[in-house]
């Protein structure tokens, strides 16, 4: 680098040195000559392609159209020849590439062979002009000429003379209103080339182009590593020479080696430590899409197939790509189900983690969805006809599949709404049960007798749904109905005393509805309603909080020396016992004494009264296990104020 500039420095200095001198001696004219011709010749030598090497084809006529074909192959076979393809110089052939393949319509091509097919027909459709005699640019119409044919009604179109070589404007796609060579001249490329190759070259060209086009590496392999093969290599077999074809089979068993080894690897990471790790799916859909991505890519660009083993070889791998893709996308969604439900926040079988696998691989099903499609238009499937069947036949399986769709959204309800979860207890119904799982289809039950019910999640959802688990406190409620015998002495007694057992309990609920009321006559008894509200949200404690409730009822039904009334049908002689002197002596003493003192608690109990009695009694009774040890229990006298208590 420093000879080179070196030299560019002396030739500059003595030609700008020579310049100098002419002007001293009057030649002014030659010193102009002298001073503007390098900058002519360093302008000149700089190509187009790299003052402007985003400059796309020129299409505005047939004659641009041709023009720009002819030039860009030409400069990219000299190119070729001269310096071969390497990292230097790949901008600059694949722009000449890009602007000659600019000419030609592709639209019969997939997407994914576009560019390395239209190259290959590029180089077919260049033999083709080369064994041609063209008619000179003058005599092809310009953009001028075109606008004239068309305003006379004839078809915007150009024809090769004594061929079917036709460039035409295009009507739709990305080329709409260009001049470009048809797509069945690019179709019939390969033909056109059998027909001429009789045929002597033009002058001036690019003789054995489709040859370099067949033979010619990627820029990542020297051409000169393929002339220093064997003789044999170079020849060709269905389009391909025999080096094309061990490569291609070197590469793909490199891959297949690699996904094996992958493989076993993840399999024996799974069995070791990672069994449980969901993530692990992922390692062989993701190393399938890396080596069939390096593959294709490789094929393309590198070894550079060419005809119909480059549509066969790279459809397939860029189909195992994207199907690779797919499941790469379910084994994503597994694992942030997975990832989440592993939160203790979520239960693993309760209906928020269902619900999570259900949309996370529902968006999967979409994603999936998405990437066959795109897999579709990027190979060149034509996915019209295929969106059109898979209507109809979305609908048929909608009508055939009516009843999962309806447990599906039943499911859906019952996640949004919430009303049972895995582990409540229930009534769905006439049936009592624990609800173990609820699934993509059904619900299932565990009852009371140790048996699963599955219910479709379409009809659960519809029930009516009573779920204990959900209450905050447990009610209680009872009739009780005493003896006709009962005075009312007696049963106002019975009526204070359950008021306050009820409050005084500290298993009662105080701020919700307690009360025991005398509400009527019956045929055989007078009933008490009994109201209250268990501060428990467990049965078996519910159970031994209603028990003792009762049990103590029983006794302060005994101390008014009344009883319970039971309806009965036997018909008996007897003397009639009646009920204890001195006990209903003493109850009606005691009423007598509230009503002296203005406590009696009808309607209601003195809040004062309420206050002390609160949470006085012992639960767990004395005597059980969980309870206090057996001792009197004063009753505060509500004739003594609460300061003169507080004094004592």
């Amino acid at each position: 680098m420093r000879l080179v500039s070196l030299c560019y420095k002396l030739l500059f200095h003595g030609w700008f040195g020579l310049g100098v001198m002419a002007v001293r001696q009057g030649h002014i004219v030659c010193a102009i000559l002298i001073l503007i011709l390098p900058l002519q010749t360093f302008s000149a030598t700089v190509p187009d392609e790299d003052r402007h090497p985003l400059k796309p084809a020129d299409t505005s006529s047939p004659r641009a159209t041709l023009k720009t074909f002819m030039n860009n192959t030409n400069k990219l076979y000299h190119t070729y020849l001269q310096e071969g393809y390497t990292l230097d110089n790949k901008a600059r052939i694949d722009s000449l590439a890009d602007r000659a393949v600019g000419t030609l319509d592709l639209s019969k091509l997939p997407p994914s062979l576009a560019r390395l097919r239209g190259l290959e027909m590029a180089a077919l459709l260049k033999e083709v002009l080369d064994h041609l005699e063209l008619p000179p640019y003058e005599m092809i119409p310009d953009a001028a000429a075109m606008r004239a044919l068309e305003e006379s009604g004839k078809p915007p179109r150009w024809r090769i003379p004594n061929t079917n070589i036709t460039i035409a404007r295009a009507k739709e796609g990305p080329q709409e209103g260009e001049y470009v060579f048809t797509a069945d001249t690019v179709a019939e490329a390969r033909q056109l080339y059998n027909r001429v190759l009789h045929l002597p070259y033009q002058p001036g060209a690019s003789a054995g182009v489709y040859s370099i086009t067949v033979h010619a590496p990627g820029w990542m392999i020297p051409y000169t590593w393929i002339f220093a093969l064997p003789t044999w290599t170079r020849v060709t077999y269905l389009e391909q020479p025999v080096w094309k074809w061990i490569a291609l089979v070197v590469v793909l068993g490199l891959g297949g080696i690699v996904l094996w080894a992958v493989f076993r690897w993840a399999r024996h990471l799974r069995r070791r430590s990672f069994n449980k790790w969901h993530w692990s799916k992922l390692m062989s859909p993701v190393s399938i899409m890396v080596v069939t991505g390096a593959q294709a890519v490789f094929f393309e660009d590198q070894i550079a197939l060419q005809g119909i083993v480059l549509e066969v070889v790279s459809t397939l791998l860029w189909l195992v790509l994207f199907i690779a893709a797919s499941f790469a996308v379910f084994a994503i969604g597994n694992g942030v189900a997975e990832t989440i439900i592993v939160s203790p926040r979520f239960k693993r079988d309760g209906i928020d983690a269902n619900m999570i696998r259900i949309i996370t691989r529902t968006l999967s099903f979409l994603m999936t969805f998405y990437i066959v499609i795109a897999g579709g238009q990027f190979l060149g499937i034509p996915l019209t006809p295929l969106l059109a069947g898979l209507g109809v036949g979305g609908f048929a399986v909608a009508l055939a599949a009516r009843p999962t769709l309806e447990n599906f959204i039943g499911g859906m309800t019952l996640f949004a709404d919430k009303p049972v979860r895995v582990g409540d207890y229930c009534r769905f119904g006439e049936t009592l049960g624990t609800v173990e799982e609820i699934g993509f289809r059904s619900t299932r039950i565990r009852t009371r007798g140790r048996t699963i019910i599955s219910i479709p999640n379409s009809k659960f959802s519809e029930l009516q749904l009573e779920n204990y688990a959900r209450r905050d406190h447990i009610w209680v409620y009872a009739v009780l109905g005493l003896r006709y015998e009962t005075t009312p002495e007696q049963l106002r007694y019975v009526l204070a005393k359950i008021s306050e057992m009820l409050v005084a309990h500290p298993k009662t609920v105080k701020h919700l509805p307690l009360r025991v009321r005398f509400v009527g006559f019956n045929d055989y008894s007078l009933d008490l309603e009994l109201w209250a509200y268990a501060n428990t949200r467990d049965w078996d404690v519910f159970l031994a909080i209603r028990e003792d409730l009762f049990l103590r009822i029983m006794d302060i039904v005994e101390q008014a020396g009344t009883g319970f009334a039971f309806p009965s049908q036997t018909t008996y002689l007897t003397r009639d016992t009646r009920p204890d002197a001195k006990r209903v002596e003493d109850a009606e003493t005691e009423v007598q004494q509230w009503r002296n003192e203005g406590q009696l608690p009808f309607p209601d109990m003195p809040k004062k009264r309420r206050q002390q009695l609160k949470d006085t009694l012992d639960f767990p009774p004395a005597g059980s296990p969980q309870g206090p040890p057996l001792r009197p229990r004063a009753v505060p006298d509500p004739s003594v104020d609460e300061d003169t208590m507080h004094k004592q």
